[in-house]
């Protein structure tokens, strides 16, 4: 699952476990090919700095800053999409259930992390209450990705080339 494409303020985000990148699905229609290219190669980077150093190494750190010079781009955390003319949609809301109780409200954003994480109190993930809240939360969490295979590739550069991403 990638946890923030209705995200209107992240551009993207390398998730180690499900070993995929994930965009921003109100941001990406706005963001030039240069915007959508550095992106990749900085969550690229991401993935490649955990293959090689571990979960030790720091998310902007040393060896992911020197792996994005390597891949040819100065090493940026943030992106320059313009996003004034995204609505925000952090005030949608669905229900969830856990620990057996009622439904509660929360934000679609919360919503990935009670179902990723799992509720505080039980540790169990949560499940909607209707049909209707998965549905509104699937089209939330739509949106372009790639897949990374690790220890595909040795070239440092890391593109569709040379099979460490794939679509």
């Amino acid at each position: 699952m990638n946890l923030h494409v209705g995200d209107t303020v992240m551009f993207g985000q390398c998730n180690f476990r499900t070993r995929e990148i994930g965009y921003s699905a109100p941001l990406w229609p706005l963001a030039t090919p240069e915007q959508r290219r550095q992106t990749t190669i900085h969550e690229v980077a991401h993935a490649v700095t955990r293959d090689r150093h571990g979960a030790a190494a720091a998310a902007h750190g040393r060896e992911w800053k020197a792996q994005m010079v390597a891949m040819g781009v100065q090493p940026k955390r943030t992106h320059a999409v313009n996003r004034e003319s995204v609505k925000r949609t952090r005030g949608d809301t669905v229900a969830l259930v856990c620990c057996g109780g009622a439904p509660f409200r929360v934000t679609l954003k919360k919503a990935a992390a009670f179902i990723f994480y799992g509720c505080k109190s039980c540790r169990q993930p949560a499940t909607f209450a209707s049909a209707a809240d998965k549905a509104a939360f699937d089209a939330y969490t739509r949106g372009p990705s790639l897949s990374i295979r690790p220890n595909s590739c040795l070239c440092g550069a890391h593109s569709l080339e040379c099979g460490l991403v794939s679509r």
